[in-house]
């Protein structure tokens, strides 16, 4: 009777005839019994022809158990990073300050001069209208009094076209005399309202302005690093058995999103 050996990986030895195999064990028949054995623990089997003199040595190899990985991490300590929204943040709390922190100190330096000009511009606009509100007030009121103090535009009279004419009259006087500090004061509003649009614009423009240096630094950083960056990520992992020795590659392909 042709014999068959079977090596566990205990290193036991089997030998018999197989009288049955399937894709989860093996049946052998040994000394007229036979035995069921799991592949996941057989190590090798030994196959002998008998339309042959001589044995043919046949290797059946069986698939490797899967085991569950150990992956030993190591923490890493969190740290505070940058990112253009942090970096626009800065801006918008004090102009320029994103600028300065990606490293581009000439276009903060421009930025906060910029800034503060127009800041000093506005206040001295504000300044000047608030003068000029209480000019425009203090001698409206002053006129007005002795407008109506003048006796020549306040005869007594008791015909009413008179007295409509005289009240027309003071009215127009009243206008005239107070249109210089009415003016003056629409001027310095008009200015002040003026100024303000400009300091707008400028604190705006300087936060777009950080906003684009902190998306360009931002992605600098991530390239230098950033072990993980966003896009596609080729890789292979080599894998060798414990049993036989064969070395596998197992190609990976991997897309980042990042947000």
């Amino acid at each position: 009777m042709s014999a068959s050996t079977i090596i566990l990986k205990n290193g036991k030895t089997l030998q018999g005839k197989i009288v049955n195999q399937s894709r989860t064990e093996v049946q052998i028949e040994i000394n007229g019994k036979v035995q069921t054995i799991p592949k996941t623990e057989i190590s090798e089997i030994n196959l002998k022809d008998p339309k042959r003199n001589e044995p043919k040595k046949v290797t059946t190899k069986l698939p490797l158990p899967k085991t569950n990985d150990k992956v030993e991490q190591t923490a890493i300590p969190s740290s505070w990073k940058e990112t253009k929204w942090t970096i626009s943040g800065r801006s918008a709390i004090l102009p320029s300050w994103g600028q300065w922190k990606v490293g581009e100190k000439k276009w903060a330096v421009i930025s906060f001069l910029l800034f503060t000009g127009a800041a000093l511009y506005a206040n001295n606009c504000k300044e000047k209208a608030s003068t000029e509100e209480n000019n425009y007030k203090s001698n409206s009121a002053a006129i007005t009094i002795v407008a109506f103090m003048d006796q020549n535009l306040n005869p007594v009279s008791s015909d009413e076209t008179v007295r409509a004419t005289i009240l027309v009259t003071r009215i127009l006087t009243t206008a005239t005399a107070t249109n210089p500090y009415s003016s003056n004061y629409d001027r310095a509003t008009s200015q002040y309202n003026q100024a303000q649009w400009l300091l707008g614009a400028v604190y705006g423009l300087q936060l777009i302005h950080a906003f684009l240096f902190a998306k360009d630094y931002e992605k600098t950083q991530t390239l230098l690093f950033n072990s993980n960056p966003e896009g596609w990520k080729f890789s292979a992992v080599t894998v060798k058995s414990p049993i036989n020795g064969f070395t596998e590659i197992i190609p990976t392909a991997v897309y980042t999103v990042k947000f």
